[in-house]
């Protein structure tokens, strides 16, 4: 039960998330699809919470000038990933989290549906299937299905 609270702890790490847990998850040799499953529900419920802390959060902190910069470089760094995705709106979103690389996953797509104003409903949907995909992306990656 210890290894699930692991998995559980490192999918919810920012800019980590699946693209870590399923790797350490299947290295433990545990049932790839459990890890699959685990990592990918706990990045998928994140989403909601990040949207709340975004919304209520962004605006009291930014008053920070330190945690202003790091923010504007932050949003200035995601866009310029995002930016080839964007004409296709929800798909470009979900294709951006899909996208099994270090700042591209839950994170930093819910903060792009956030700058971009992005409704909640279409964002969680776009961000969750961008997830899922990543998952069956790294979970193949990991078992040597891909690569």
């Amino acid at each position: 039960m210890n290894v699930v609270w692991e998995l559980i702890f490192i999918s919810m790490l920012p800019w980590i998330e699946l693209r870590g847990g399923i790797p350490v998850g299947i290295s433990k040799g545990l049932d790839p699809l459990a890890v699959f499953a685990v990592c990918t529900v706990t990045d998928i419920l994140i989403i909601p919470l990040i949207l709340v802390f975004l919304r209520y959060a962004v605006p009291l902190v930014l008053r920070i000038e330190r945690i202003n910069r790091l923010y504007q470089w932050n949003v200035v760094r995601t866009l310029k990933r995002y930016e080839k995705y964007r004409k296709w709106e929800e798909l470009g979103l979900a294709l951006f989290v899909a996208i099994p690389l270090p700042f591209t996953g839950v994170y930093s797509g819910t903060l792009v549906s956030y700058i971009l104003d992005f409704k909640k409903r279409e964002a969680v949907l776009s961000i969750s299937c961008g997830a899922i995909l990543a998952g069956i992306l790294v979970t193949a990656l990991s078992v040597g299905i891909l690569g």
